[in-house]
């Protein structure tokens, strides 16, 4: 998606992105040398976003440059010269206050989620729901033990473009998240954001472009603890290496063993054992606590 900048204001085709002055600035201007990427944590609400970070629902601690929905529509809430309030306490590269040099764009993602079925997850806010590809168990130092959503790919595609009229006009030399930057504190973005990908289109690396989660089963994830969640229900049940029916058995699992649950694919769970073997099994042969 190609963007450019003028006058401080991010355009497509020519024309300002949809503009909403937030009220919660500081005084002064920056000249922004780093892209921070934020998850917004919320409940994916149209406008919900938009409204809090604007000031307009009464929030007056907070705000950002700019805004992704899910469908890769941007909102820009504040001029890329001025000083948002999106990082909080936070240091990068020996400098703290990373507000008065940083850009902000929050990503619209509802953050941390815990299992409720396949299709529906809690957040601090309620219920989410999706289908069985959006979201995905994953474990790191520094985010804990969740189930994600996956960001859009038009939603990645938009922030490529943002970060690359960024570079292009200020030369902004590093695209971050609030995580790097204030570690203990924040897990946004979440551990499905494609950061190296993002980074490697932005400044030109031949890195291949991020895929689609939706299309491609998700890669093996070997997390750092084993943290059962769910009991095989069929003796012999086949761990197989890919989410499909076929001769890519790994080898049987024995009846009540106890796995975790890492990833869904469609009607498959990707599944680690307590041996640390990673493989698919059928959710039909599968009980989720």
């Amino acid at each position: 998606m190609a963007f450019e900048i003028k006058n401080h204001k991010l355009c497509e085709t020519g024309i300002p992105v949809l503009q909403v002055p937030t009220r919660n600035l500081s005084d002064g201007t920056m000249k922004p040398l780093y892209i921070v990427c934020h998850d917004t944590a919320s409940s994916l609400a149209a406008g919900g976003d938009i409204d809090w970070l604007s000031g307009k629902s009464g929030n007056r601690d907070s705000s950002a440059h700019f805004v992704v929905d899910r469908d890769g529509r941007v909102t820009q809430l504040a001029s890329c010269n001025a000083i948002a309030w999106h990082a909080g306490p936070s240091k990068w590269n020996g400098r703290s206050n990373c507000n008065s040099f940083c850009i902000g764009i929050e990503i619209d993602n509802p953050g941390a989620l815990s299992f409720v079925s396949a299709t529906s997850m809690r957040g601090w806010f309620g219920l989410i729901q999706g289908k069985v590809t959006d979201f995905e168990r994953r474990v790191t130092p520094q985010h804990g033990d969740h189930w994600w959503m996956h960001y859009t790919p038009m939603q990645v595609e938009t922030v490529i473009g943002i970060c690359r009229a960024m570079v292009e006009t200020y030369g902004c030399t590093e695209i971050i998240t609030h995580w790097l930057i204030s570690p203990g504190r924040k897990i946004d973005t979440n551990p499905l954001f494609p950061l190296e990908a993002v980074r490697a289109r932005v400044f030109g690396s031949k890195t291949p472009e991020p895929q689609d989660p939706k299309k491609v089963p998700p890669e093996v994830k070997v997390v750092t603890k084993f943290l059962p969640d769910a009991t095989i229900l069929a003796k012999d049940t086949n761990l197989r290496r890919e989410p499909k029916m076929g001769e890519n058995v790994i080898g049987p699992l024995p009846l009540h063993l106890r796995v975790d649950v890492q990833a869904v694919s469609g009607e498959w769970y990707l599944v680690r054992t307590p041996a640390n073997v990673v493989g698919y099994v059928h959710r039909t042969l599968i009980k989720l606590d």
